[in-house]
């Protein structure tokens, strides 16, 4: 057996040599097709960044508010989990377009977290509403970043 026929093997037989979203499609080749080439692909989201003139303006609101664990701290620049929030010199006071980009965490009570955060001042732009497979509460950052609570409707 070649490489290349060991690395087919390998993706034919592992489930995380490829992407869940591509069951049933698995490239064994390269993304071009070659023969014996890795494939290169996108497998998941690591994390997303949050960017402010001043890291400290988000910080205690994603710590202290929403509990999120600090597991990395520098200075300028925090992580919590996937998300990261750090100071950026290009980035000056409140978002001017909140909607643009939306930070996704899982809840799972809902609504006891939505009742949690608004009896501690946090504004919601949406309440704890039903869309079928998924309940959704959506929230304001200090900065005015969107930031949405999600709870799948199986577990509601």
């Amino acid at each position: 057996m070649d490489q290349g026929d060991a690395r087919r093997v390998i993706l034919a037989t592992d489930p995380s040599a490829y992407s869940a979203h591509r069951k049933g499609t698995i490239r064994p080749n390269g993304a071009d097709g070659a023969l014996g080439k890795a494939a290169t692909m996108i497998t998941g989201l690591r994390g997303t960044s949050i960017w402010s003139e001043n890291v400290n303006n988000l910080l205690p609101f994603y710590r202290d508010v929403l509990g999120l664990e600090v597991t990395t701290e520098t200075p300028g620049f925090v992580v919590l989990g996937g998300l990261w929030l750090g100071t950026h010199s290009e980035v000056h006071s409140r978002n001017a377009d909140p909607a643009r980009h939306m930070i996704g965490l899982t809840s799972n009570d809902l609504t006891g977290d939505w009742k949690r955060l608004k009896d501690a001042g946090v504004e919601f732009v949406e309440d704890p509403t039903d869309y079928g497979t998924v309940w959704i509460a959506t929230l304001k950052d200090p900065e005015g970043n969107l930031v949405q609570l999600l709870q799948s409707s199986r577990a509601a």
